[in-house]
Parts: C-alpha cells; sequence; structure tokens
C-alpha cells in the first residue's frame, strides 16, 4: 500500500513540474517513473508526451519508437493511434500520412 502512494505521489509530482514548466526536473522524474512501467512502448509514448509538452522536437524521436514498438508487439491501434499523431505533428512527413 505505502508503494502505492509513494508511486501516486510521484505521479503527482510530475505533474506539477510540467505545470511550473521544470523541464528537467519533469524528465527526471519521469525516467524514475518510467523503471516501474512494465510496457516500454507506452513508456515511449509517455516520454514523447512528456517531451511535446515543452515543445521538444525530440518527442517526435519517442513517438515513432513507441509506434514502432506497438507494431511488433501486434498492438495495431496503439501503433496506429501514435502514428497518427506523428502525422498531425509532422505533416510534410509522408511516411507518416498514410495513417490520417
Amino acid at each position: 500500500m505505502n508503494t502505492e502512494k509513494n508511486h501516486a505521489q510521484a505521479w503527482q509530482k510530475l505533474s506539477s513540474f510540467i505545470d511550473q514548466g521544470q523541464k528537467e526536473h519533469a524528465l527526471g522524474m519521469f525516467k524514475l517513473l518510467a523503471f516501474s512501467m512494465d510496457d516500454k512502448a507506452a513508456a515511449l509514448k509517455l516520454h514523447g508526451d512528456l517531451l511535446l509538452s515543452f515543445d521538444d522536437p525530440e518527442a517526435i524521436k519517442k513517438y515513432d519508437q513507441a509506434a514502432k514498438l506497438y507494431e511488433r508487439k501486434k498492438q495495431h491501434d496503439e501503433s496506429t493511434a501514435v502514428y497518427k499523431l506523428l502525422a498531425q505533428l509532422c505533416p510534410d512527413e509522408k511516411k507518416y500520412q498514410k495513417y490520417i
């Protein structure tokens, strides 16, 4: 129970760092939290979400990695959702446009 409470508090702290625009603190907290995530593709997607919240272009790489990993895991709905997001974020990138 205590571990769950600490975990919830850590996610709240991450949210607080994002709200306050503290990118480095948010990334550090996320990296700690990501170790507890069983789904690497979901962690990559969430990392992309975090980077995107700070307008960091590295978000595209994380989303691309997540989509490819979802594909390898045969999680087609998830991969398609991430590719659709990439198509919106990168309208000039032809490889994503087929998902629109």
